[in-house]
């Protein structure tokens, strides 16, 4: 069973450097964290990887078109709880941090707007944005998924979504291509659709399922500050992107009758983790032995005969 963790957490200060064009004024919340080298061994990157199968591959397959629709929808009740509480001032909502140049930022970012004329709405809505995908509407292999998830938001409820922000083009994913867009690409690629622009918002919250350098959620911050002057914007993200994960990657599990991912992984049992830390930490001791006692472990079969086997000593200076 998918499952999400429960709490929205901001990210601080301390994170910026792992989501390069974040600026310390940016008010980024997430649920979870997405390591793309895990495979399917964390909850959370069951989640999102089931949330992005491709709609070709859920065609072909309906094992994998059933995990994909149980992810959106694991999705969708965290994203409308966790908005409404935004919506309600549960959590503290972004604030406009007036930020000036920074990565990828030219000199007036979000100062100013060419459209101070727009009618502001008088009922203070939580407009949520999705972040748009790298396929536009019509290709083959265009996603809606942020839009299925968003589309369970109770009416009624201070919230109200926009699909404001589009693609002009279609372009290869960040994650699947080794040339990233860069920033003045990806602007000049986005724009907003006027039909949807009044009137105009109070505060925002852009939406998407992982963040990994900001580069998306700036773009749309800077289209969206620039059109309507200062505003309130704030990122809501399914997870956040790290890497470092310490150990292989699991396969996902495979069924018989077909290649396709038929659940979450099973998680390492309480015993078997006991075991292969002892087991560690047996070797480890017995390592140490050696080195301390080398003549002891001369007939030893990991040791072969004759080999030298250095004292163990204290000070870094003979280790080397």
């Amino acid at each position: 069973m998918f499952s999400l963790p429960g709490t929205l957490r901001r990210i601080g200060k301390r994170m910026l450097r792992q989501h390069p064009y974040l600026e310390p004024g940016d008010d980024c919340f997430y649920l979870g964290e997405f390591d793309p080298g895990a495979g399917y061994a964390t909850p959370v990157n069951d989640v999102i990887l089931n949330f992005k199968i491709a709609p070709a591959t859920a065609a072909m397959h309906a094992e994998r078109a059933k995990w994909k629709r149980r992810a959106i929808e694991v999705v969708a009740r965290s994203a409308s709880r966790h908005l409404a509480a935004l919506a309600a001032g549960n959590i503290e909502v972004g604030h406009d941090s007036g930020n000036g140049p920074g990565p990828g930022n030219g000199p007036g970012n979000g100062n100013g707007s060419r459209h101070g004329h727009c009618r502001r709405d008088t009922n203070p809505v939580l407009t949520v944005i999705p972040i748009p995908t790298s396929k536009v509407a019509g290709h083959a292999e265009y996603d809606d998924r942020l839009l299925r998830a968003l589309a369970g938001l109770k009416k009624g409820s201070g919230l109200e979504v926009r699909e404001l922000i589009r693609q002009r083009l279609s372009t290869p994913a960040d994650h699947e291509s080794p040339c990233r867009q860069s920033f003045a690409e990806l602007l000049e690629n986005c724009f907003l659709e006027q039909a949807l622009a009044t009137p105009a918002p109070t505060s925002v919250v852009l939406f998407d399922d992982v963040i990994t350098d900001g580069k998306h959620f700036k773009v749309c911050q800077r289209l969206l500050r620039d059109y309507y002057g200062p505003l309130p914007v704030t990122g809501f993200f399914i997870a956040r992107c790290v890497r470092g994960w310490p150990g292989p990657p699991r396969s996902p599990q495979k069924s018989a009758s077909s290649n396709v991912h038929s659940g979450p992984a099973r998680p390492l049992g309480r015993r078997t983790a006991r075991f292969h830390r002892a087991r560690g930490l047996r070797f480890l001791r017995t390592a140490k032995s050696a080195m301390r006692n080398p003549a002891a472990f001369q007939d030893c079969p990991g040791i072969p005969r004759g080999a030298s086997v250095r004292p163990w000593s204290h000070s870094a200076k003979d280790q080397f």
